[in-house]
């Protein structure tokens, strides 16, 4: 729900303007970004045309979130987060292409079609130096997955694992 406070009060003498600090407040801005974008929503991402071939991609975003959309060799549809595990940075930086893997630019970690995470340089150090924790697990690292689904060619993506079917979502056609 969006909060009010002394400074944004709606008009009562006309409900047809919008008041501008709707447009502008922050509070309300990241609300819906929580609430629309990553809530149990469905959002489009892309067309099914556009990724028609084993690793075949597109990026897009969902509200401020960068987000990948690919097709693995299998032929199924991904969507995950385009944002290193390790430093957070950008891991795809073209609008689109195909290509086998993603590399982050920034220490070469290493993901496949679905966004899970193959190769890290220098896992285990070099000459006894560096590396990561013995504890560490590389399957952990796998970025951050959106559930997808396709509906007459368009696919949609949500953040939430609870959310309904996109065809409940829908609803039926009136």
């Amino acid at each position: 729900k969006m909060t009010r406070n002394d400074t944004h009060v709606w008009p009562s003498s006309n409900f047809t303007k919008t008041p501008y600090w709707v447009y502008t407040d922050q509070s309300i801005f990241d609300q819906e970004m929580e609430q629309v974008f990553r809530g149990p929503t469905w959002n489009y991402l892309a067309l099914e045309c556009e990724i028609q071939n084993p690793g075949d991609f597109v990026t897009c975003f969902v509200g401020t979130t960068p987000v990948v959309v690919s097709r693995d060799n299998a032929g199924k549809i991904h969507a995950f987060v385009n944002r290193c595990a390790h430093r957070g940075m950008p891991v795809v930086r073209e609008l689109r292409g195909n290509r086998r893997n993603h590399i982050c630019p920034y220490h070469q970690w290493c993901y496949d079609q679905a966004g899970k995470v193959t190769g890290i340089p220098l896992l285990r150090g070099s000459n006894g130096q560096g590396g990561m924790p013995e504890d560490f697990k590389k399957e952990e690292q796998q970025l951050r997955a959106l559930r997808v689904e396709v509906l007459s060619g368009v696919v949609f993506g949500t953040f939430a694992a609870t959310s309904p079917s996109l065809e409940e979502f829908l609803g039926t056609a009136v």
